[in-house]
């Protein structure tokens, strides 16, 4: 992987805690009476970011860990909504993506 790509990814993390620290607070919960015409998932603010957060440890991680350990693995989906539900996303403060801690992967992408 080329070194644009790599450093894209390690600033990703901090320019959305940037862009999430410009919310008022007050926001941060916020839904829309109707969530017709978002082509995305039904999150609030707060909700993005836990979402950004876990879908890279839960989802991300093992699926490229599998792929670089197994032949042809099965890739399980994440349902995001499901997470937001059991991990209660609104009621965490997950202010900064590093909130949640847990161990990071042993090998980098370009090895």
């Amino acid at each position: 992987m080329d070194q644009t790509t790599l450093q894209a990814l390690a600033d990703f993390p901090g320019l959305l805690e940037a862009h999430f620290a410009q919310i008022p607070p007050e926001f941060r919960t916020w839904r829309p009476d109707s969530w017709e015409g978002v082509p995305s998932e039904p999150f609030s603010a707060i909700e993005q970011l836990c979402h950004v957060r876990d879908i890279e440890i839960d989802g991300y991680h093992q699926r490229i860990r599998r792929m670089r350990e197994e032949p042809h693995p099965t890739l399980a989906s994440v349902d995001g909504e499901r997470l937001s539900q059991e991990r209660r996303w609104t009621q965490h403060r997950c202010w900064r993506l590093s909130d949640r801690p847990e161990p990071r992967p042993s090998r980098r992408l370009q090895d």
